[in-house]
């Protein structure tokens, strides 16, 4: 019989609270550390898919202000995408007039 157990929020507190639980039971010997290595990871995945998603939202706010609609597919990936970054940054701010930080 599978133990039930309660239902946190799945916000960034309630993630926070299954984490620091985690780790009293690790450190109380209750805990199970395969357990707690994939709670960690998949806590980390939870955390990276927040990233992306404040991510979208920063460039889908600035390409609102800037009157450009943001295209997808055209983001650029692997080892040119700081240059690229940079590229982009510098053509915002020649198009604006403003220093983009």
């Amino acid at each position: 019989m599978v133990a039930k157990t309660k239902k946190l929020p799945r916000t960034s507190h309630g993630l926070r609270d299954v984490l620091f639980e985690e780790i009293e039971h690790l450190r109380s010997g209750e805990g199970d550390p395969t357990r707690a290595m994939a709670v960690a990871n998949l806590s980390k995945q939870i955390i990276n898919i927040a990233r992306v998603e404040m991510l979208y939202h920063g460039l889908a706010r600035q390409s609102l202000e800037l009157g450009k609609p943001m295209q997808l597919g055209t983001m650029q990936l692997g080892s040119d995408a700081a240059s690229a970054e940079k590229r982009a940054t510098e053509q915002q701010s020649d198009m604006t007039g403003e220093a983009v930080e």
